[in-house]
């Protein structure tokens, strides 16, 4: 069995659907203006090809993208859900909208997190039999 692409997906029909998902507005940019039909749909489902045929299944459907997606959320919550959760998810992997809205990288945080944090583990001598031990290391072995 082979797994189903995105090849001759009418993406300018996916970004109306996730248009009405995602409109846009006080900053934020729609969801077809975030790249959502092209860059970062792909990514989405490179991640997770279970996703694809709700999406084609959705966009194939004849008629226009708001009434259809009115009627799957209330006649077939499970697809609505699924391709909601497929177009926020490809939104959300746009940098340029996590720094919009403050969500974090993936960037490595500090460590430690805070300045007087290690001093936690000095308290009670619970390093005490490392710190009196010493380095010990292996030398690891030549060529």
């Amino acid at each position: 069995m082979t797994t189903p692409t995105l090849d001759g997906l009418d993406r300018d029909r996916l970004a109306r659907f996730a248009d009405e998902l995602i409109a846009g507005g006080h900053g934020m940019p729609s969801a077809s203006e975030a790249s959502v039909h092209t860059t970062w749909i792909d990514r989405t489902v490179a991640a997770r090809p279970d996703l694809i045929p709700v999406v084609l299944h959705v966009v194939g459907l004849d008629g226009e993208p708001a009434g259809i997606l009115e009627g799957l959320r209330a006649s077939d919550p499970a697809v609505f859900d699924s391709f909601a959760y497929t177009i926020s998810g490809a939104y959300l992997m746009n940098p340029r909208i996590r720094r919009h809205l403050g969500l974090p990288g993936d960037a490595p945080k500090p460590q430690p997190a805070f300045p007087d944090e290690s001093d936690h583990y000095l308290d009670d001598d619970v390093l005490k039999p490392v710190l009196e031990r010493g380095q010990i290391y292996r030398p690891t072995p030549s060529g």
